[in-house]
């Protein structure tokens, strides 16, 4: 594979969206029926990235998630209000295995297919689980990354399938 062309001191940030129903105080009521989740945000210079281990990216990722609690969620509530908005990072990953769609039981059955809609962003990883309970992973990236995106999954994932 041709080594990858960047500046080593630009900041690459990834946006983990973490689920809120239980790291708040009080807690949501049983009632509540709509979507509780926040990003935590994990960044590191592209020379860091590069010469780091896959599993101390898997940790810096997983840590994201973890800084999520109910002090931390008033903090960027007060954030947003006075930024009007959140920025986006270079890359999101959403992962939707705790929140359960795939759990909900209609009228007319269980759903065959509960993921995300499509998204007009370029930089998106959605996690979810389907009916039978595997995982998905629905990545959306430019066309010029994906080949480079599939060539990496293979290599860490060589029994994984890809669709």
């Amino acid at each position: 594979m041709t080594p990858i062309k960047y500046n080593k001191d630009r900041v690459s940030t990834l946006l983990n969206v973490a689920d809120l129903r239980s790291r708040l105080n009080p807690p949501l009521p049983d009632s509540y029926c709509s979507n509780a989740v926040l990003v935590a945000c994990s960044s590191a210079t592209c020379e860091d990235l590069a010469k780091w281990q896959f599993s101390k990216l898997v940790e810096m990722v997983s840590e994201g998630p973890k800084r999520v609690t109910d002090e931390y969620v008033r903090s960027v509530i007060d954030w947003l209000e006075i930024n009007k908005g959140l920025p986006f990072g270079e890359y999101m990953v959403s992962s939707w295995l705790r929140l359960r769609f795939d759990e909900v039981v209609y009228p007319w059955g269980k759903p065959v297919h509960s993921g995300p809609m499509v998204s007009h962003r370029k930089d998106i990883y959605w996690i979810f689980a389907d009916a039978e309970g595997a995982v998905n992973a629905l990545v959306s990236l430019p066309a010029k990354e994906m080949g480079r995106f599939v060539a990496y999954f293979h290599e860490f994932f060589p029994h994984s399938i890809i669709n």
